[in-house]
């Protein structure tokens, strides 16, 4: 093993121990460090690269950087060490919440920002984490939000990416969660609550949130900073939107909301976005009793897909953008010349139940009028269309998460906080 990697101390189980974590000594830099930022890197590759150029492009220098090779069979060690980072590797996957915790018994400063692989800062966000906590000694943990101007071009990215900077920048500042996208704790804050729970989160889930539940119910203050902003230079795709907010974040979020007795009005949980959610599958309910008189209707879904699709198509720059601009564009045509004609069915019944997906759809876009008001800035205005139906779409399949998280919360005790 060479001099720059090192091996990981183990932090205690969450909540079983309110004791410090022992760890080694590490040994002392030539300059002071005032901060110690935690990458977790698994097969990173290109995304790990440019990561460590915007750190590296930092206004400040009195920090270090440690990457946590979680057992990566690519590049990932040798690219963070070309790049100066210190490298700790994980001989086993563990996932993203106990690479974070080796990484944090590593650190040799008092104030820890983890960063994601995939996430670029701008040159002022490490001063602006390390000022934060200078001038207001209550801060125990603080968090940003990505930025308005996603690294991806590509439609579904730029919609994701955007979606999750509006969710932020309307957080409350007082916030009762944290994020480890671009989340800092004070080292001894962390290690007192044993770090993330690695054991119940062996891949990446709710391991931050899990961790500001515990925080937060131990009478610590959590700041939300809306000036601390980062780069996502993830592509996403739908079926990986899907997954990621269904299996690792919706399903497993309501078992520790009900767990914990109650969801805070914050974020993607305040009450618009519940009702959101109860006009969604109102919505769905009314397209399925039309689709019961018109089987055309059921086509409606499939010429949104084919649109989305096509936009992001038109907007990637890579060699599938042509395959995905012309499958998607073929998509809605042929949805449109099924539906153009019509087929025979109950009038009354299809004219009441597009009457009423016209009104619930309309009550959604006014109930996230600001929403789609800052989309309409931050995109094209002749692609702002396709962000209704995707809209919709996440509120259903985020609906889908609360039921199945509710009914396996009733089955089977989650792990409690």
């Amino acid at each position: 093993m060479s001099a720059a990697d090192q091996t990981p101390a183990r932090p205690s189980a969450p909540g079983r121990s309110s004791a410090p974590v022992q760890l080694s000594v590490p040994a002392r830099l030539s300059v002071p460090v005032q901060l110690s930022v935690v990458v977790p890197a698994r097969d990173a590759g290109p995304l790990l690269r440019a990561c460590l150029e915007r750190l590296a492009a930092s206004s400040r220098s009195d920090f270090e950087t440690i990457v946590v090779d979680d057992a990566s069979t690519d590049d990932t060690g040798d690219v963070a060490r070309a790049h100066g980072a210190r490298v700790i590797h994980l001989a086993r996957q563990g996932g993203p919440a106990a690479a974070r915790n080796a990484g944090a018994g590593a650190a040799r400063a008092e104030l820890l920002l983890f960063i994601d692989a995939d996430v670029g800062v701008h040159p002022d966000t490490i001063d602006r984490v390390i000022r934060s906590f200078e001038t207001d000694a209550r801060i125990d943990a603080l968090f940003g939000s990505y930025d308005d101007r996603p690294a991806e071009p590509a439609f579904l990215s730029r919609y994701r990416n955007l979606q999750h900077h509006f969710v932020h920048q309307h957080g409350r500042e007082r916030a009762s969660t944290f994020w480890s996208g671009c989340g800092a704790m004070r080292r001894a804050v962390f290690l007192d609550h044993g770090g993330f729970d690695q054991a119940a989160y062996e891949r990446p889930s709710i391991e931050d949130i899990e961790l500001g539940v515990r925080l937060c119910r131990a009478g610590h203050r959590i700041a939300l900073q809306k000036d601390i902003q980062v780069t996502h230079l993830k592509r996403w795709t739908l079926w990986g939107m899907i997954r990621t907010d269904v299996r690792d974040r919706g399903v497993p979020w309501t078992r520790l909301v009900l767990a914990s007795g109650g969801a805070p009005d914050d974020l993607n949980l305040r009450r618009s976005q519940r009702l959101s959610g109860v006009f969604a599958l109102a919505l769905l309910a009314a397209w399925l009793v039309g689709a019961w008189s018109l089987p055309t209707l059921l086509l409606l879904p499939l010429l949104a897909y084919g649109g989305v699709l096509a936009a992001d198509g038109l907007t990637r720059r890579d060699a599938a953008a042509p395959a995905a601009l012309v499958v998607g564009a073929l998509t809605g045509v042929g949805c449109l010349l099924v539906l153009a004609p019509g087929v025979a069915g109950d009038p009354g019944v299809v004219q009441v139940a597009t009457r009423a997906m016209a009104l619930l759809l309309l009550l959604l876009v006014l109930l996230n009028l600001a929403f789609y008001r800052f989309m309409a800035r931050a995109t094209h205005p002749l692609l702002l269309p396709l962000v209704v139906p995707l809209q919709l779409l996440y509120y259903l399949y985020a609906t889908l998460a609360f039921a199945v998280g509710t009914l396996l919360h009733l089955l089977r005790r989650p792990v409690t906080t």
